[in-house]
């Protein structure tokens, strides 16, 4: 008989159980499949050497996961058959600030069947009831991250027949060593540029409202000089400006950290769109990735932003990321 109830402490055996079931199954996905062949033809129990070798049947190791599934700042739901643990999902709660808003997230990271009750509708029914529970006792968004080994056209279609949509995409670029061909002079933004700088700031913002109605809910966006001023003083942030005829016609903000840069702010004046000014941004900011010393940028666009989308794609980027959110619209 099956049954979906969040875990107590009684459910440790089962959970330890299942999540390492889960971790032998993706590490047998990284055995080449020939490997695999001849293990099976010498009569070799590949799950039994599987389990065998260290680190795999370490009680320490499945006793923090155990830890994380009965944490009270994560959200889990179980699903049994006969008492059994057969599947489970996992999410953790953040804050996130969300163009100068703080917003609680109810984020999936894990949602798993396990091997003999797939293929029977057991995820969707899964994933239904943790997003019913979240939203009747929090009221918060729901969403999920899903990488490139997990954007696959099951995972996909579990999340888009359950009521998500896909919100945003991160693209990604391993810069070369050649320097990158920028045709506009491209400076750092100074204090004295505030003024045509946050109109910038502000039109993007502006033009997302088309992608996210619940951007600011429809209030004025403000861009402080002051909050202008303190990031320009960030060791680990990088404005970019492009200027012509003495106007600002575009701006460009880089952050780093020990993965690589990001560039989470592009925004070029209506009046110079489609002259070549964001492909110089982004070319200085690919070139200011390699004299950091990193290999790799990336950059998150709304999915419904087909043109930034096809912008990236010309940039050579790849999308590695996709994040997708609970619409309530199945």
């Amino acid at each position: 008989m099956l049954s979906v109830k969040e875990p107590t402490i009684a459910d440790s055996e089962g959970l330890k159980a299942i999540f390492f079931d889960k971790q032998l199954e993706e590490f047998a996905s990284t055995i080449p499949p020939e490997f695999l062949k001849a293990m099976k033809g010498m009569g070799i129990d590949v799950n039994s050497v599987l389990k065998d070798m260290e680190g795999y049947n370490n009680d320490d190791i499945l006793k923090n996961y155990v830890d994380d599934f009965l944490s009270k700042r994560n959200r889990c739901l179980i699903l049994k058959d006969s008492g059994k643990i057969i599947g489970y999902c996992l999410a953790s709660a953040e804050i996130s600030s969300h163009f100068g808003k703080l917003i609680r997230i109810i984020g999936i990271g894990e949602l798993y069947i396990a091997k003999g009750y797939r293929n029977k509708g057991l995820g969707s029914s899964l994933l239904k009831a943790f997003v019913k529970i979240v939203k009747e006792k929090e009221e918060c968004s729901v969403a999920t991250l899903l990488d490139e080994k997990q954007y696959k056209p099951v995972n996909v279609k579990l999340f888009e027949h359950n009521g998500f949509v896909l919100e945003k995409l991160s693209y990604k670029l391993s810069v070369g060593k050649k320097n990158y061909r920028v045709d506009y002079p491209i400076r750092n933004a100074l204090p004295s540029d505030y003024s045509g700088y946050s109109k910038l700031v502000i039109y993007m913002y502006e033009s997302f409202k088309r992608f996210d109605e619940n951007i600011y809910n429809g209030t004025e966006v403000v861009y402080s000089e002051g909050y202008y001023l303190s990031q320009l003083c960030e060791p680990n942030c990088f404005h970019l400006v492009c200027e012509i005829d003495n106007e600002i016609a575009g701006i460009c903000i880089i952050d780093e950290d020990s993965d690589g840069m990001n560039i989470h702010t592009v925004s070029v004046a209506e009046k110079h769109a489609k002259k070549g000014v964001a492909t110089s941004l982004y070319h200085s900011a690919f070139n200011l990735t390699r004299e950091k010393g990193h290999s790799e940028v990336t950059a998150t666009v709304f999915a419904q932003n087909h043109a930034s989308r096809k912008f990236h794609e010309h940039m050579l980027m790849r999308p590695t990321k996709y994040r997708y959110v609970f619409s309530g619209n199945p």
